[in-house]
């Protein structure tokens, strides 16, 4: 019985192991295609990482500015 049972576990093991390298392929193929994709809406290249970084920060900003007016219209 323990036999069969560990014959099992280790299906279930290379099972997952192939699936872990299944996804972590998809994983490069989608960073590598990420990094040469251009922008939908202006057709230019694509952000780096940093430049991302920056943009979010100021779009979080941007939008505790505009609740901040928003508050005020409705308080007042």
């Amino acid at each position: 019985m323990q036999f069969f049972q560990a014959k099992s576990e280790r299906l279930d093991i290379n099972a997952l192991r192939l699936e872990n390298e299944r996804i972590q392929s998809e994983n490069r193929i989608m960073s590598e295609t990420l990094k040469t994709i251009a922008c939908a809406q202006c057709g230019g290249r694509s952000m780096g990482q940093e430049e991302r970084e920056l943009y979010l920060q100021i779009l979080k900003v941007e939008n505790i500015l505009l609740i901040k007016e928003v508050s005020k219209k409705y308080i007042s």
